[in-house]
C-alpha cells in the first residue's frame, strides 16, 4: 500500500490489514474476471477483506488515505470501501464499464445471505 516504511502513516500500525496481511485480499482483479470461478474467488477474497475492515480501529483514517488521488487505484479496498464507492464519494463517475463493480457487490450480497441463512 505504501512505498516505504518512512512514508507509513502513524495509524497504519493499528490497522487490521497489518495483523491479517495478504495483499490479495485488498487488491482484486481489473479488468474484471470473466470466468465464473475467477469471479467467485474474487468475491470470496473481497468479502474476507471487508470483514477485517469492518472491525478495524483505524477504518476512517484508512478511508481518508484511500480517497487521496494517488491511492485511487482500480481494484483496491481502502477503509472498507471498494474502488467505485470511493470514486462516487469524490463525485467522480463510477458507473462506466471499466469501473462497474455491480457483479462484485451482487456476489457479496449473495454470499452474505448464504452465511446468514446458515448454508
Amino acid at each position: 500500500m505504501f512505498d516505504s516504511v518512512e512514508k507509513l502513516p502513524t495509524w497504519h500500525k493499528d490497522a487490521e490489514c497489518q495483523r491479517h496481511y495478504d495483499p490479495d485480499l485488498w487488491w482484486y482483479d481489473y479488468p474484471l474476471p470473466s470466468q465464473p470461478d475467477e469471479r467467485a474467488e474474487t468475491i470470496l477474497r473481497v468479502s474476507v477483506a471487508l470483514e477485517y475492515c469492518s472491525a478495524c480501529p483505524v477504518r476512517k483514517e484508512c478511508l481518508a488515505e484511500g480517497l487521496k488521488t494517488d491511492n485511487l487505484h482500480a481494484g483496491s479496498i481502502w477503509g472498507g470501501m471498494l474502488f467505485s464507492d470511493r470514486r462516487r464519494m469524490l463525485g467522480k463517475r463510477a458507473n462506466d464499464r471499466y469501473y462497474n463493480e455491480r457483479w462484485l457487490k451482487a456476489g457479496l450480497n449473495r454470499l452474505s445471505r448464504r452465511r446468514n441463512s446458515g448454508v
